[in-house]
């Protein structure tokens, strides 16, 4: 639950003992409350605004001798509205003089808000300036100095119309030390922004320091600059891009993205492939990527930081795959003879380095022993060898020449009898020899003749005639 309490402005309301429990505390309107203890309350802390018909003294809560609420998640800081001029403020009566924060706590201040003395914000605590989506000036003030410890977290809100632009201050007397993160919350901008826009968050006597880490970006093509930080308490919108924004390539090639940015030297950059891993040494500006893959096709990203701000720019890189042309080589073999491929018989175009193509499927019908001469295609197929996904292949047949060879030496015919059918053969490689015959006596050469079609083949089959009783055959070339 919520204890309220109000002191009377004059004389105000004491704890010197300390308020714990899951509870939270909230000051009604114009009192005066003062904490001595160091007190465990988990809960929020509200200290209101008031309306000046009410004494016009505004709420606050001191802070005394060992005086502290580091416990509580939030201590709230209303802001002037219409109809309550006085914001509420927080009185740093201890003798450090100093609100430090708990972890895990934050001091959020609206309109008007103000701290008497110091605020430090060591690391996991917060603090709010106004909130996100405000639509009006939203302010706070810290008296002495404000200190944003490492690992402790800013938020400032901007807000952006077509004829407005607005948003969280703060202000500093002394010394303002910056570090941390700080996060700008734009979602109260119905307007995008836009390169040059600018915004002046602090304002200080000094400031040193700087914060780590800055964001969200403030959209795409879009980073913080915060180089003037330090200096003017303001920060602006650059401009990053990465070029060309769209590249398709042939495999093979090798090409360049560029990241640019309107940040002055030095920047930060960070390259991320297609698969959004980071590419190893790839701090440059200038991303030149050796032979990608057809499958390396995608998104790239470089991530561009300087000042804890961080913004992504994207190209978008297409390979296609390259040209490839096999074809299969010419070959010639003897008739009567198999031919057997070894994978090799082929020539092709050129391959990317790296790449290697160390076999194909060759067939044809004339390779078998059986194949008669003349001209049969060699087919190629299935390619094997190195980085071929990356190549659309183009298969050319080649040509298989069957040669009919003749035997010179004589030979032998051997001959089978089947009924009335006298079958005469002799060795193919002998195929363009003739067969002759007689019927008169194997040395009266004036009565040998040819038998037909006998010098195309290696097979006769002739038929007995039982009235020529002595026939004798013989080949000659």
């Amino acid at each position: 639950g919520t204890m309220t309490v109000k002191g009377n402005y004059y004389n105000g309301l004491y704890f010197s003992n300390s308020i714990s429990g899951p509870g939270s505390l909230a000051l009604q309107y114009q009192s005066y409350v003062y904490l001595a203890a160091s007190n465990t309350l988990t809960g929020t802390i509200t200290v209101p605004n008031c309306g000046a018909s009410n004494g016009g003294r505004g709420t606050r809560l001191s802070f005394i001798g060992n005086g502290s609420a580091m416990t509580a998640n939030q201590i709230y800081l209303q802001g002037i509205v219409s109809g309550q001029p006085y914001a509420g403020w927080i009185s740093m009566d201890t003798p450090s003089g100093v609100l430090t924060l708990g972890t895990n706590q934050q001091l959020r201040g609206d309109n008007g808000a103000y701290v008497r003395g110091s605020v430090v914000a060591p690391a996991g605590s917060s603090l709010a300036v106004g909130q996100a989506g405000n639509t009006n000036y939203q302010y706070m003030i810290i008296g002495t100095n404000l200190t944003l410890q490492g690992g402790s977290t800013n938020y400032m809100a901007i807000y952006k119309t077509a004829t407005l632009t607005t948003n969280s201050q703060l202000y500093v007397t002394n010394t303002l030390t910056l570090g941390g993160t700080l996060v700008i919350a734009t979602n109260g901008a119905v307007t995008p922004l836009v390169a040059g826009d600018s915004f002046k968050l602090y304002f200080a006597g000094g400031t040193s320091g700087a914060f780590t880490n800055v964001g969200p970006a403030p959209g795409p093509g879009l980073v913080w600059d915060t180089s003037a930080l330090a200096s003017s308490g303001t920060i602006s919108v650059k401009a990053v891009s990465v070029s060309p924004t769209t590249t398709t390539i042939g495999y093979g090639n090798n090409p360049t993205l560029t990241a640019s940015s309107t940040l002055s030297a030095p920047v930060n950059y960070q390259w991320f492939d297609y698969n959004t891993n980071a590419i190893v040494n790839a701090t440059n500006a200038a991303l030149t990527l050796t032979k990608p893959a057809v499958a390396a096709s995608g998104n790239y990203s470089c991530v561009i930081s300087k000042g804890g701000a961080v913004s992504t720019a994207v190209a978008s890189l297409t390979v296609t795959q390259a040209s490839l042309v096999i074809t299969a080589t010419n070959i010639s073999k003897n008739f009567g003879t198999t031919y057997t491929f070894s994978g090799t018989e082929f020539v092709n175009s050129p391959l990317a380095a790296g790449d290697s193509l160390t076999s194909v499927s060759l067939s044809s019908a004339g390779a078998p022993s059986g194949a008669t001469a003349g001209t049969y295609p060699i087919a190629p197929s299935a390619a094997v060898g190195t980085g071929l996904v990356n190549y659309s292949i183009t298969y050319n047949n080649g040509t298989m020449t069957v040669v009919q060879t003749v035997n010179l030496t004589p030979t032998n015919i051997v001959s089978s009898i089947s009924g009335s059918t006298l079958t005469l053969s002799w060795p193919a490689d002998h195929i363009g020899w003739l067969l002759q015959s007689n019927s008169v006596s194997l040395a009266n050469t004036n009565f040998w003749f040819n038998v037909p079609g006998s010098d195309t083949t290696n097979l006769i089959n002739i038929s007995l005639n039982p009235a020529q009783t002595n026939v004798f055959y013989r080949m000659k070339y």
